[in-house]
C-alpha cells in the first residue's frame, strides 16, 4: 500500500450503499405511485413520481372537450400493455411537467392505442388531434417527435412508442381507447451503461471535492495542491486513490494535473466530476477482493491510458478510441460502451475481475462514478451471482456449448433433408448439457414478428465462441431450465445488425436495430439481475475503421426457469449454468451422520465433555 502523507481532499465514500451507473439524468413516472388504483380520478388530480408531475385533463375530440375516465389500472398477466399501474386515458388526457429535469433532452413515451383519435401537446404549442403517426414531425419548436408502432391482433389494437428530442417541459397526451405507461426522461448524450450489479460497496463520486480544486505539478495555493508522480491524495480505508502520469502511443509521457471540474455535468447529468489534464487517476485496490468495478468517463480529446494490474493500453489521439481497448487487460474482462456528442464521447467502462490496481485518465478527460463491487459481497449473496464473479471463466455444473450438434444442422422455416427439419415456433430442437432447446419466433416490442432458422456454423469472427456457434436468424433460442435450481447464468452473444429479443422468466424485452442495443436492456428481467457487457466489432472500411458489430456477454443472477434470447443477425455460445448450492436440512444433533439421533451421538457428546473449546 502506498502510505499517503496529506489528505488533500475527501470524496463522498458510500460503504455498501446502493449505487447506480446508469446515466445520471435518467427519471421515470410509471403510475405506480397512483393510488387508489383502479378507482377513477377526477378532472385535476395530480401525482408526482421521481420529480415528474402528472395532472389529470379533458380530452379534446374535435368537437369539444370531455372527461370520462382516468384511472391507474392494476396490469394482470393476460393484459397486452403496461407494467405494475397504467394509466387509462378514456377520452381523458394527463399532462406531464418535467421541467423539473433541466438535463433532459429526450423523452419517451409508452402507449396502448385501442381505437379511436388521439391529442398530443408539447410545451404548450399548440394541441394535435389525430393519430400520432399523422401528426408533424416538428411538433413543437425545437423538438421533433418518433413514433413507432406495433399492429396487434390484425388490427385491433396497436402498441408504440412516441420519442421526443429537444427542451421540453411539459407533454399533455390522451385518447379514446388509450393507455399510456412510463414516461422516461433522459439525456440522449449520456448513453444507457450495463453499470455494475447490485450495491456498490465503495463508491467514488467526487461530490464532495471543493468546485476548482486542483492536484498534481501546481504551485500550491489555496486551491492548488502539489502532488508528485504516484503521490497519494487520498485514502479512505484499505484504499488509496493517487494520480500519477500519462503516457501515450507516441512516447510522450505527461503530468500535469487533476482538477474537480463541473464544465462536462450538461453531458453527463451529474454534478462534479474529476477532470485528468495530463494525467492518470489511480486506485490501490490491493488490499480488496474485487469482483466488478465500473465509472463513467467523458473524452474531449488527446489520447488516453487505461492500466489495469500494471498491463498498459494506450489509445490515439482522437474521441471514444477507448472502445479499442481489449477484451481482457490485466487478466480482468474490459468492457467500454458510449456514443459520440459530436465534439466528444460519453461512455463507461465495466471491469469483471480481481482489479488490485488501476489507472484511467487522458489530455481532455473526466471520470466520475467509480463503484467497486467486491467478492466478500458475493458470498453474502448481496451483490452478483458466481457466473459474473469470475466472468464465465468457471466450472459450469451444466451448459450448452453447442458441441453436441452437427457443423451446418438447421431448424424452422428451412426445406427439409439431411441436416434441416422443419420446425414450429416452440418445437424442441435438441438437448444438451441436460438442458432442452426450443426454437421460437422473434417477437420484439418494435417490430413485426419474423421466423426463419435456428443453424449450428461456424463462428464468423474467431473472438466470438468456441468450435462451432448457434445462429438465430429471426428466431430465438428458448433454454427450459425449470429443472435447475439456478445461481447465475452466463453466454456469449455476438450481434451484426437488426433488433434482439430477450426473455427470462416469461417477462419479454427487446431493442431497437443497431449494434450492441442490448447493452440498453433493463438491469432487472423476471425476478433476476441482469448485466450485459460489450465491445465494438471494428472493421476497416475504406481506411476508416468503422463499428459493423458488437460482441460481449450476458450474467444473470438468480433463479432462472425459462431463458429465450435471440435476434435478426444474431449469435449465441457457451451458455454456463452455474446451480445454487443445496441448503442442508440435517439434523445438527445427529453427530455421526446415521440419520438417527441416538444414544450413541449422545456418547460423542459425553466423550469431550468438559473438554474446552479451541
Amino acid at each position: 500500500m502506498k502510505k499517503p502523507t496529506n489528505i488533500l481532499f475527501s470524496f463522498v465514500v458510500l460503504l455498501s450503499g446502493v449505487a447506480s451507473l446508469q446515466a445520471q439524468c435518467d427519471h421515470i413516472f410509471t403510475h405506480d405511485a397512483v393510488a387508489p388504483a383502479d378507482t377513477p380520478l377526477s378532472i385535476g388530480s395530480v401525482y408526482t413520481e421521481d420529480g415528474i408531475t402528472m395532472t389529470t385533463t379533458d380530452f379534446n375530440d374535435s368537437f369539444g372537450l370531455t372527461y370520462n375516465l382516468a384511472m391507474a389500472k392494476t396490469v394482470m398477466p393476460s393484459d397486452v400493455f403496461g407494467s405494475g399501474l397504467s394509466m387509462v386515458l378514456s377520452n381523458a388526457a394527463a399532462t406531464y411537467n418535467v421541467s423539473a429535469h433541466s438535463c433532459a433532452n429526450v423523452v419517451t413515451i409508452e402507449y396502448f392505442d385501442g381505437a379511436g383519435i388521439e391529442n398530443l401537446e408539447v410545451n404548450g404549442a399548440g394541441l394535435f388531434i389525430d393519430e400520432f403517426e399523422f401528426m408533424p414531425n416538428n411538433i413543437a419548436p425545437g423538438v421533433t417527435m418518433t413514433v413507432t408502432e406495433t399492429l396487434h391482433s390484425s388490427g385491433a389494437y396497436f402498441l408504440g412508442t412516441i420519442e421526443l428530442q429537444g427542451v421540453i417541459n411539459k407533454i399533455t397526451i390522451g385518447g379514446q381507447q388509450f393507455e399510456v405507461d412510463d414516461i422516461h426522461v433522459t439525456n440522449a448524450n449520456v448513453p444507457s451503461s450495463p453499470g455494475c450489479f447490485g450495491s456498490c460497496d465503495l463508491l467514488f463520486d467526487f461530490e464532495s471535492l471543493p468546485l476548482g480544486d486542483r492536484w498534481g505539478d501546481l504551485i500550491a495555493s489555496s486551491t492548488d495542491t502539489p502532488v508528485p508522480p504516484g503521490g497519494t491524495i487520498f485514502s479512505t480505508g484499505d484504499v488509496d486513490f493517487y494520480i500519477d502520469e500519462l503516457h501515450s502511443l507516441s512516447g510522450f509521457v505527461g503530468f500535469n494535473y487533476a482538477m474537480a471540474d463541473n464544465s462536462i455535468s450538461t453531458f453527463t447529468g451529474s454534478g462534479i466530476s474529476l477532470m485528468t489534464n495530463n494525467v492518470t487517476a489511480g486506485l490501490d485496490l490491493s488490499a480488496l477482493d474485487v469482483d466488478t468495478l465500473c465509472f463513467d468517463f467523458v473524452d474531449m480529446g488527446g489520447s488516453e491510458e487505461l492500466t489495469i494490474n500494471g498491463a498498459q493500453f494506450l489509445t490515439p489521439s482522437g474521441y471514444g478510441e477507448l472502445v479499442t481497448a481489449p477484451a481482457t487487460l490485466g487478466g480482468v474482462s474490459v468492457s467500454v460502451t458510449g456514443s459520440s456528442i459530436g465534439f466528444g464521447f460519453v461512455g463507461s467502462v465495466v471491469l469483471v475481475g480481481d482489479v488490485t490496481d488501476l489507472k484511467i485518465g487522458g489530455q481532455e478527460f473526466w471520470i466520475d462514478n467509480i463503484c467497486i463491487v467486491t467478492s466478500e459481497s458475493n458470498s453474502q449473496g448481496t451483490a452478483v451471482g458466481a457466473a459474473s464473479a469470475v466472468y464465465c471463466a468457471m466450472d459450469c455444473d451444466y451448459g450448452v456449448d453447442n458441441g453436441s450438434q452437427a457443423f451446418g444442422n438447421q431448424w424452422g422455416d428451412v426445406i427439409p433433408g439431411p441436416q434441416s427439419w422443419q420446425a414450429s415456433p416452440g418445437d424442441f430442437i435438441f438437448n444438451e448439457g441436460g438442458v432442452d432447446v426450443s426454437i421460437d419466433e422473434l417477437n420484439g416490442f418494435l417490430y413485426p414478428m419474423t421466423y426463419s432458422r435456428i443453424a449450428i456454423v461456424h463462428s464468423p469472427l474467431a473472438s466470438f465462441g468456441v468450435d462451432q456457434v448457434m445462429n438465430t436468424n429471426n428466431t430465438t433460442a428458448l433454454f427450459d431450465l425449470s429443472a435447475i435450481v439456478t445461481d447465475s447464468i452466463c453466454l456469449e452473444w455476438l450481434d451484426l445488425g437488426g433488433h434482439e429479443v430477450l426473455e427470462i422468466n416469461g417477462h419479454l424485452v427487446s431493442s431497437p436495430d443497431g449494434y450492441g442495443q442490448l447493452l440498453g436492456l433493463p438491469t432487472s428481467i423476471g425476478g433476476t439481475s441482469v448485466q450485459i457487457t460489450g465491445n465494438p466489432v471494428i472493421t476497416v472500411v475504406g481506411g476508416v475503421p468503422t463499428i459493423t458489430g458488437y460482441q460481449g456477454k450476458l450474467v444473470i443472477v438468480g433463479e432462472v426457469d425459462s431463458l429465450r434470447i435471440g435476434g435478426q443477425e444474431f449469435w449465441i455460445d457457451n451458455l454456463c449454468i452455474s446451480e445454487a448450492p443445496a441448503v442442508s436440512a440435517a439434523c445438527v444433533a445427529d453427530l455421526d451422520e446415521d440419520g438417527l439421533v441416538g444414544v450413541s451421538d449422545l456418547l460423542i457428546v459425553l466423550g469431550v465433555f468438559g473438554n474446552p473449546c479451541q
